[in-house]
């Protein structure tokens, strides 16, 4: 690990000088408070701030105001107190000035039942309700662990996951949907996938339930991402692999994927889902993302390459889709070479422009990361570059993880190309690439893209490649302004090796950036070991 720390100080060394701060934007820095390690999640209503936090003894509730932005409340529970025993946290979500935390237990072999319960934190009282511990699924049979659907929901529920989760718990239009996977010796012996799904509204009083028996057996299906119309109907895609490998491959020859795409309509009136096969003409769908639109309308959008063997990301693709679950108004549209060739070396632009189709883009390391759609429909698709490389030594391998450029594109309400841009970043982890990559939000008809940068990037010139900043060495928090022309502006926020106060923050979270109703965003960052910090900036 000294060997890692050290060529990841190298790359870095005389990057972090301090350079003046962007006039856009101000800060202010909360009084430290007590730090806690684990699971956490932000909530914002009105001037207030709600933070769950959870370690392995105990769950913490923080309530602030916005203003200071000062702590208010602080309440800490015991788990034992307050769990039963064998308990597992499912998730946590918020519905209007509410916000509910999940959790699942089971009785045992004798009745084979597993239950879901809702705890409530109002924002106006900071704690747990009392005598609020709602019960709101009591199935009949085991329910089984969700490892396969590790990265589903990335685009359009805010979700989260542990490798112990039995029920998927996610949020859309103010509504609550919990899916679960069955699990029977008869299930098992026929090799099927059973899925449960139970909709509720914001006070959890059930809309509707059903189990769906898929057309396919367990082996050769994944859930990629999945969400809810305005009439409560839930629309999920599936990764179908035609060889029962559950791993993506590409014939040798022609370049043929071993698997398509599906999209799956489950709904109450329904015990089979509907299903609607997606397909881009020839291209091949490399991501791909389902989202709700505006006035009832459903998307379905993500990234294509041509289908030869070793091709990475040559476009963008979408679909509107009707209220029957079929697909129409298919658009396609290619990433440009001039695009993919900014902030490039000379030797990779060289390699770029060999391609046999001298204006298509190849993108080999580019993963959607996020769907944004605006309420005239207008679409932007945030991706980012990520790929890690293996280091070998005498004393064996490590790797280090990179999360470089970010590519926004923005598609028209009227269903054109609008716009593409590449923002420059190069950033380095030599862990898991906790506190890299990005986080982004839309305010006043603006994109907002933050993320942690080095200084020398801010006026970078598209024919330079950028400098590295490496996770845990300082950094400047960086804000990239992004208009519904394509015209963007960057601008350092704050150097975390001078904050104001004489502070030396670290631990930059992506997850925990926080947007309010007017013109600012909240972020925390640890102070120390025991003290974390509030960091609110305003958007001048």
């Amino acid at each position: 690990m000294k060997k890692i720390l050290l060529l990841l100080l190298l790359i870095s060394f005389n990057s972090y000088s301090q350079k003046g701060l962007s006039n856009d934007y101000d800060y202010s820095v909360s009084n430290p408070y007590e730090a806690i390690d684990g699971e956490k999640y932000f909530f914002n209503f009105n001037d207030e701030i709600i933070m769950v936090k959870r370690d392995k003894k105990n769950i913490l509730i923080q309530k602030f105001s916005t203003d200071n932005p000062t702590e208010l409340k602080h309440t800490e529970y015991n788990i034992d107190d307050l769990f039963p025993k064998n308990w597992v946290m499912e998730g946590v979500e918020q519905i209007d000035d509410v916000v509910y935390v999940f959790y699942s237990t089971y009785e045992g072999k004798e009745t084979l039942n597993e239950r879901l319960y809702a705890k409530k934190i109002t924002f106006k009282e900071g704690v747990f309700e009392a005598g609020f511990d709602k019960q709101i699924i009591s199935t009949n049979g085991k329910v089984a662990n969700n490892l396969q659907s590790a990265r589903a929901s990335r685009f359009t529920f805010n979700y989260s996951f542990n490798g112990n989760d039995k029920f998927q718990i996610a949020k859309s239009n103010n509504r609550i949907v919990a899916k679960y996977r069955r699990v029977s010796k008869e299930i098992k012996d026929k090799n099927l996938e059973v899925l449960g799904m139970q909709v509720f509204d914001k006070d959890l009083e059930k809309i509707w339930e059903n189990d769906f028996a898929m057309p396919y057996p367990d082996n050769q299906i994944k859930l990629l991402d999945y969400t809810m119309d305005d009439n409560a109907n839930v629309y999920a895609l599936i990764k179908k692999y035609d060889d029962g490998s559950k791993k993506d491959k590409k014939d040798k020859k022609d370049g043929t994927a071993n698997y398509h795409m599906e999209l799956f309509k489950f709904s109450e009136e329904n015990k089979d889902p509907v299903i609607t096969k997606i397909v881009v003409g020839d291209k091949f769908i490399e991501e791909v993302g389902v989202f709700k639109g505006p006035k009832g309308t459903m998307f379905c959008g993500g990234y294509f390459s041509d289908g030869e063997r070793k091709s990475g990301v040559n476009g963008i693709f979408y679909f509107k889709i009707n209220a029957d679950g079929s697909l129409i108004e298919k658009k396609t549209f290619e990433i440009s070479l001039d695009i993919l060739n900014q902030y490039e070396s000379n030797s990779t632009e060289r390699k770029n422009n060999k391609k046999e189709d001298k204006d298509k883009a190849d993108y080999r390391n580019l993963d959607l990361k996020r769907i944004f759609i605006q309420s005239d429909g207008t679409i932007t698709f945030f991706g980012e570059e990520i790929y890690a490389k293996e280091v070998k030594s005498r004393n064996g391998s490590y790797y280090i993880y990179h999360n470089d450029d970010i590519l926004v594109s923005q598609i028209s309400s009227t269903g054109e190309m609008a716009w593409t841009v590449k923002i420059p970043k190069r950033q380095i982890s030599g862990q898991t690439g906790y506190g890299i990559s990005f986080s982004h939000f839309y305010k006043n008809e603006n994109h907002y893209v933050v993320f942690l940068d080095n200084v020398k990037n801010i006026d970078l010139p598209k024919d330079e490649v950028p400098a590295t900043h490496t996770e845990g060495q300082g950094g400047y928090l960086t804000a990239v302004k992004i208009d519904n022309k394509g015209d963007y502006s960057k601008g350092s926020i704050l150097d975390l090796r001078n904050v104001k106060g004489n502070l030396e923050l670290s631990n930059f979270d992506k997850e925990a950036i926080i947007a309010d109703s007017e013109n600012n965003f909240y972020i925390e960052f640890s102070k120390n070991k025991k003290e974390d910090v509030l960091v609110k900036v305003e958007l001048k």
